[in-house]
């Protein structure tokens, strides 16, 4: 299964002032073998602005991963600052018609509105 942008591709992760995509950790983690769909989204951070928290779901039959060492396993092939801070494996992503990741769904997996932060997204509970 391929990868699916978690945000537009237009709406970055600012960490420590560098812009961040979603899609490049995505890909990354997607290629891990016991990943069966992942998403990135973006969380507020104290000091950084935001980072990266990494959503996924193991392929039937695998065994429990251990999250760390997915993320280890990101950061061997991925630069650290690209690379999800926490990861978290989910039964499901909560996708919506247009396989793209619902603001309900984020709110529900994370606590926090992945869209809050762009005032130009407006979701469907909004209006």
């Amino acid at each position: 299964m391929q990868s699916h942008l978690a945000m537009p591709f237009y709406a970055p992760v600012v960490f420590d002032g560098a812009n961040l995509y979603p899609a490049k950790a995505e890909r990354m983690l997607i290629d891990h073998p016991a990943i069966l769909d992942v998403a990135c989204i973006g969380l507020p951070h104290k000091e950084m602005g935001e980072e990266f928290k990494g959503l996924g779901i193991l392929h039937e039959g695998v065994a429990a991963s251990d999250p760390a060492g997915i993320l280890i396993w990101c950061r061997e092939r991925l630069s650290h600052h690209k690379c999800p801070r926490t990861f978290e494996l989910v039964e499901d992503l909560g996708r919506n018609t247009m396989v793209k990741l619902a603001n309900a769904s984020c709110e529900r997996l994370t606590g926090h509105s992945v869209f809050n932060r762009y005032p130009y997204f407006k979701s469907t509970a909004d209006t």
